[in-house]
């Protein structure tokens, strides 16, 4: 059985993956040359993911989730630095 995660720009990739073939060619693979905001998001998705798998004695309250924007920085706005903008503030 596949598993799937998305990559930054919302498509559905191999679970394996950290970004579809067209981030690739974009950002190219080193992860070091990489805009800081996409190593950051690449980072703490593989921490969300790392946190559900050793946590997974917690159930899930079916509503939890109803009050949260769950939408990509990039459908907020089509503005890459607004969103960056917008996760640093957050985070403060």
């Amino acid at each position: 059985m596949a598993r799937w995660r998305q990559c930054v720009c919302g498509t559905k990739i191999a679970w394996g993956h950290t970004l579809c073939a067209e981030c690739l060619r974009t950002y190219g693979a080193q992860r070091d040359e990489w805009p800081e905001w996409l190593r950051f998001w690449v980072d703490d998705t593989q921490r969300e993911l790392n946190a559900e798998r050793n946590h997974r004695e917690q159930t899930l309250n079916e509503d939890w989730h109803d009050h949260i924007d769950d939408r990509y920085p990039s459908e907020l706005s089509n503005d890459v630095g607004a969103s960056w903008r917008y996760i640093l503030d957050e985070m403060v």
